[in-house]
């Protein structure tokens, strides 16, 4: 297992959004970081109807052997600003005709 390198606050904001939107191709590291946090907040993006909850069940499904291990703050850290971008991309949705989060 490899051990994430400490990003900075663009490079948050990137995964963050990357997340949410379920776009992926900055770098194996940037995309694996992505795609931890998406599995972990997998009921969540499927709740706000955001593009990532596909993405998350399409990692999930692989089981990737190639395992990313990250230290309890940064996870924090990158949860806490996709939270953030989840709850616009909700705002978002709802402002557009979507179907209200419950």
């Amino acid at each position: 297992m490899r051990r994430a390198k400490k990003p900075d606050r663009r490079t948050i904001d990137l995964i963050a959004r990357m997340v949410v939107s379920g776009h992926r191709g900055h770098g194996p590291e940037v995309d694996a970081l992505a795609d931890l946090i998406a599995g972990a907040m997998q009921n969540r993006l499927e709740a706000v109807g955001a593009e990532g909850a596909q993405r998350s069940k399409e990692v999930r499904r692989r089981k990737c052997a190639r395992r990313l291990t990250c230290p309890p703050e940064l996870f924090a850290v990158v949860l806490n600003r996709t939270t953030k971008y989840l709850a616009s991309a909700a705002r978002a949705h709802e402002a557009h005709g979507g179907a209200h989060p419950r």
